[in-house]
């Protein structure tokens, strides 16, 4: 009997194994890839990349600048090599690249999903993070002027739009610890991330 429950046992400690390192494959393929570099032909600017789920990712904050409706954090370049720009939501419908797109509001809540199946969302998503996503607390413009929570507050615009007025954005509070989609005025200024469709 003794040593039938010593198989027993070998046999369900086998099992677990498997399963925990199908686990951690299953997460290696999804938030373990190697970061790749897009060449923005535009302004010669090269970005890292990082596969998430079925899309490209941007990892770094798009730091194009429009024509109009884009600037720096506090009109400072140093903000904007480090954090990109902040663009209004009508300057964020044409800001990335050839063959990019802002990403959609299914697109975050998507991101948001896959992302809570791991530990905490905002230690997935901010620099550093397993997912690779490399959020920066670049702040936000507000919808005339002033500039606000940088080195505490991440607002990434999406394509999606709540009424005329305002639109969605992903908001990331490193200080009270929280990811949520949220929406306001288009005429503030956000940061941006592009997506490319997995070919």
């Amino acid at each position: 009997m003794p040593q039938r429950l010593s198989l027993l046992y070998q046999t369900l400690m086998k099992i677990i194994i498997l399963l925990l390192l199908n686990s951690f494959f299953s997460a290696f393929a999804l938030f373990g890839q190697q970061y790749e570099m897009v060449h923005d032909i535009r302004d010669n600017k090269i970005y890292r990349t990082v596969i998430i789920g079925n899309l490209a990712w941007m990892a770094e904050n798009l730091n194009f600048e429009t024509d109009t409706g884009s600037w720096c954090y506090d009109e400072s370049n140093a903000n904007c090599q480090k954090y990109g720009r902040l663009y209004t939501y009508e300057a964020a419908q044409t800001a990335c690249m050839d063959g990019w797109r802002l990403p959609s509001k299914n697109d975050f809540d998507t991101l948001l999903t896959l992302a809570a199946e791991g530990e905490n969302l905002l230690k997935l998503l901010k620099e550093g993070g397993a997912v690779g996503f490399n959020a920066l607390p670049g702040g936000w413009r507000g919808e005339y002027s002033g500039s606000y929570f940088i080195g505490e507050q991440a607002r990434f615009w999406s394509s999606g739009t709540k009424n005329t007025l305002n639109a969605w954005f992903l908001s990331l509070n490193f200080t009270a610890n929280y990811s949520e989609m949220q929406y306001e005025s288009r005429e503030l200024g956000l940061s941006v991330r592009c997506v490319k469709d997995k070919k």
